[in-house]
C-alpha cells in the first residue's frame, strides 16, 4: 500500500486492493479465483514497511472460490477455434486444446476447410466454434499465472453436447 492509502479506510482499500489483484487470476497450484468471499480484519496483518519504496506490505488470509481443474475431470466447455490438427475451447478460464488424434475415429479425418469444423463420417456431428462439447481432461499444466490442459472426446458420452446449426 502506498502511503496516500493510510488512514480511516486503510482495510478497506486493502480489501479492495487484493479483490482487483487476485480475482479471476490463477493463483499457482491453488487455481482460478474465482470470487473472494471474506477477508476478516483481523486476518490483516500489521504492516511492514519497505525501505526502499516506502510502501507498507500486509500479509492478508482470506476465503475464495475457487475453480481447479483435475485430471481425469470432465467438463462441459465452448469450443472456440477448430483447425486441422484438433479445436480449442474454454472452461471458463480454462483454456483446453483437443487434438484430431484424441477425438473418435469417425472424426479424425473429418475436417473441413471450408467451414472450420470438424464433420463425423455421416454428418450428424458438426463441432465448430461456439458448440457445447463434453471432454475428459486428459492433462493440466499449472504455471504461476495461468492453467491449461489438453483434453479427449474419444470416450463414452464425451463430444458434441450443444450444436450451433
Amino acid at each position: 500500500m502506498d502511503p496516500p492509502d493510510f488512514g480511516p479506510q486503510l482495510k478497506v482499500k486493502i480489501k479492495e486492493r487484493l479483490r482487483a489483484s487476485k480475482e479471476g487470476y490463477a493463483l499457482g497450484n491453488v487455481g482460478y479465483i474465482v470470487y473472494i468471499t471474506e477477508i476478516k480484519d483481523e486476518n490483516i496483518s500489521r504492516g511492514r514497511i519497505e525501505d526502499s519504496t516506502g510502501q507498507v506490505m500486509y500479509h492478508v488470509t482470506f476465503d475464495a472460490i475457487v475453480f481447479r481443474p483435475f485430471k481425469n475431470e470432465v467438463l462441459d466447455t465452448i469450443v472456440g477455434v477448430s483447425h486441422d490438427q484438433g479445436f480449442f475451447c474454454h472452461a471458463g478460464p480454462l483454456r483446453i486444446f483437443v487434438s484430431r488424434h484424441a477425438m473418435p475415429d469417425d472424426l479424425k479425418d473429418g475436417f473441413d476447410q471450408e467451414t472450420s469444423a470438424w464433420v463425423s463420417d455421416d454428418k450428424q456431428v458438426e463441432i465448430k466454434a461456439g458448440c457445447g462439447v463434453r471432454l475428459r481432461l486428459m492433462n493440466v499444466k499449472i504455471e504461476q499465472n495461468e492453467i491449461t490442459a489438453v483434453g479427449t472426446i474419444n470416450d463414452d458420452y464425451l463430444g458434441l453436447v450443444i450444436s450451433m446449426d
